[in-house]
């Protein structure tokens, strides 16, 4: 009589459910505290908020439990003697792994399934929000566990396993690092997008997704007052849940595949599949590369490349010992494989710094642009930090910098400085970006003076007569001018006349910004006091009011503030 195939051995799931008791059980507890410790004080709405908003940041406990998991159900191909017996038995590789998949999936649906049924009584009307929950979680923990049985099968023992499983899933994180920390100071005010790079990043991505479930704010009805949350339905997150999903069951297929044809003699090696031995060794040597790197430029910017070399070097030998678990890894093979990855590196190095497509050196045509935008990246005044334009004047000005920076390349005086982004957006839908960083006293930097301390920037207004027409308070420290005046008629019994006051102070003003000495300069200067604008219509920027920050060298104003004295004393 034929014997039936199997793909499950009840006997073993159950052998793992018990043996693994205490990893799922803390799971489940931990679970519940982190639970009641969210929801204890919130009505049903609010607590369904509340649970909806954890699945994103559950991702990075399923991230470690997962590989727990796999660690746990498939670390017996970590131990020789133990491997062999068990594949000694009549059960087939792939009754093996199925049941601990299923094991594996038990661990995190048995325990949310408990807390889902207990979390019901506590959502009433909104009790669909568990067992959406209860998907989300699923779907996360479908992936990570993928994930993480692939990279068991790849590694030969619980530490490689680590650092497989740590690789796949950062891998995009690391390769941003990488291009960040040494191809970017290589190109001159280009910025790397670490947008697309968190894309490919799960956990990330799941951490911040928060458009998982919509809730709207509503009022109690009666005879309940205030304001709860009530559900509206699915948010655009979980299509990319959905994904992740699937890619973990392309995973676990891989995982059998790998499971199929791996040798019972590879338990206890680094990595189990030869072919990714190279593989490992190259990653592991730029990452240490790498981080060596990072250290070097604590100490000097100029020499981070010495200090690449050397962790390369490092890196590499080190990734051959623990691939051959031997420090006998000094042959001229090992050498040459070394050479050949230093020449990759060293000429894709050259390259971006040579930049032959001329990248660094682009200047957009003026005709070609449909709107430029140049903001300082580290100032605290004014309120809006962006100059916008998108006539054909202001783009010029802004491309005119943009080849100031240019021409300044290679130098980099002392003094202060401040970070300066350029962003272009073409006629043919893209948009470019570029950064540099403004030196003190020289081209770029007067250039930037020019452009932020223009009463237009100011102030809002291009024409003086415009903004003495638009100004119907000012402010002293927060003292209207016309309180300020009444106050001194009352105290010392003369009058003044506060429209002409205020007009004095108000051309004052104009005649500090055309100047370029009230507040936005890029340098920090003597502070005295504020002076606060209100306008009877909307400036260029939008804007009614105004709050400007006047120095020392602010000539027209200190000298107002000194021919009305008497009148100023009455603010302190």
């Amino acid at each position: 009589m034929k014997l039936r195939t199997s793909f499950c051995n009840p006997g073993v799931i159950r052998k793992n459910i018990t043996r693994f008791a205490p990893l799922w059980g803390i799971y489940l507890v931990g679970g519940l505290l982190v639970m009641l410790t969210g929801l204890a004080d919130s009505d049903s709405g609010a607590a369904a908020r509340s649970l909806g908003f954890t699945i994103g940041p559950f991702s990075i406990i399923n991230l470690a439990y997962a590989a727990l998991c796999a660690q746990m159900l498939f670390g017996d191909l970590y131990n020789s003697r133990m491997c062999y017996a068990l594949h000694a038995t009549p059960l087939r590789r792939e009754a093996w792994f199925f049941s601990h998949v299923i094991s594996g999936l038990a661990f995190s649906i048995v325990p949310h399934l408990v807390l889902v049924f207990l979390l019901l009584p506590v959502l009433q009307g909104s009790w669909a929000v568990a067992w959406l929950w209860l998907l989300g979680m699923t779907l996360e923990f479908v992936f990570f566990f993928g994930l993480a049985v692939f990279s068991a099968l790849c590694a030969g023992n619980r530490l490689a396993m680590a650092a497989v499983y740590g690789i796949l899933n950062f891998g995009a994180l690391i390769v941003y690092w990488f291009v960040f920390t040494i191809y970017e100071p290589l190109l001159y005010g280009i910025s790397v997008d670490s947008t697309p790079f968190i894309e490919f990043c799960p956990v990330v991505s799941m951490v911040i997704n928060e458009d998982l479930l919509i809730f709207e704010h509503v009022e109690n009805a009666w005879p309940k007052s205030g304001y709860t949350w009530r559900y509206m339905g699915l948010g655009e997150g979980w299509g990319y849940l959905i994904l992740c999903a699937v890619l973990g069951l392309l995973l676990l297929g891989g995982a059998l595949l790998l499971y199929r044809r791996r040798k019972l003699e590879a338990a206890g090696s680094f990595i189990a599949i030869k072919g990714l031995e190279p593989v490992f060794a190259v990653v592991f040597a730029l990452c240490a590369g790498g981080a060596s790197a990072v250290f070097g430029q604590l100490f000097d910017e100029n020499i981070y490349l010495i200090y690449l070399v050397v962790g390369l070097i490092l890196g590499w030998f080190a990734g051959q010992m623990l691939l051959r678990r031997s420090i006998k890894v000094f042959q001229w093979k090992t050498f040459l494989k070394l050479g050949i990855l230093g020449l990759a590196l060293g000429g894709t190095l050259l390259l971006t710094s040579i930049d032959p497509l001329g990248i660094t050196r682009w200047v957009p045509k003026p005709e070609k642009i449909v709107k430029a935008e140049l903001s300082l990246g580290s100032r605290i005044v004014p309120e809006s930090d962006n100059y916008l334009s998108s006539n054909e004047l202001d783009v010029q000005q802004i491309l005119d910098i943009h080849e100031m920076f240019l021409a300044q390349r290679d130098t980099k005086p002392k003094g202060m400085t401040r970070k300066v982004i350029l962003r272009y957006r073409m006629a043919d839908g893209r948009e470019v970006s570029r950064t540099y960083t403004a030196y003190e006293n020289t081209d770029a930097w007067n250039a930037l003076q020019r452009v932020y301390n223009s009463p237009r920037e100011i102030l809002g207004w291009k024409e003086k007569s415009d903004f003495l027409n638009a100004v119907t308070k000012l402010t002293i420290q927060g003292y209207p001018i016309g309180d300020l005046c009444g106050t001194y008629e009352r105290k010392y019994g003369k009058s003044l006349d506060w429209a002409a006051v205020q007009q004095e102070l108000a051309e004052a003003i104009w005649a500090d910004a055309e100047a370029g000495v009230v507040p936005q300069e890029l340098t920090n200067k003597n502070y005295k006091g504020h002076i606060g604008i209100a306008y009877n219509q909307k400036a260029l920027d939008n804007f009614d009011h105004k709050s400007l920050i006047y120095y020392t060298d602010s000539r027209n104003i200190m000298a107002w503030m000194k021919k009305y004295a008497t009148l100023v004393a009455l603010v302190e």
